[in-house]
């Protein structure tokens, strides 16, 4: 018969929630959507910029010159849509990642040309 495993409690340490200093520019045109999801990252350490649309997004960035780390946006969005904005990111911003989010189905995302899928 094998000897039942003890746990050393002293070697149990709780680690802390990981958290992040970087910048989060989140475009989002759903308030319900908006306002939670920069609660969140903000309560996480991000410093988190908000942009209703497209248009906002690159004028946030324009008038920024700290570092945009990330760029978290909506693909469905009045005036710029996410696949334009992320264009024209790339080239005002390249070292710039984006995340697109999307509420829409498959084929919504393919018209607007953000996936070839």
């Amino acid at each position: 018969m094998s000897k039942p495993l003890l746990l050393d409690e002293s070697s149990l340490t709780a680690e802390a929630p990981a958290t992040g200093s970087e910048t989060l520019l989140l475009a989002e045109d759903e308030l319900a959507v908006l306002q939670p999801t920069q609660e969140f990252f903000t309560m996480n350490g991000y410093n988190v910029p908000e942009a209703k649309n497209g248009e906002d997004a690159l004028t946030i960035t324009r008038n920024n010159p700290h570092p945009m780390h990330l760029m978290i946006t909506d693909v469905v969005m009045p005036q710029i849509g996410g696949a334009r904005l992320a264009e024209q990111m790339a080239v005002e911003r390249p070292e710039t990642k984006v995340l697109f989010v999307s509420g829409y189905a498959e084929n919504t995302l393919q018209r607007q040309g953000v996936f070839d899928i």
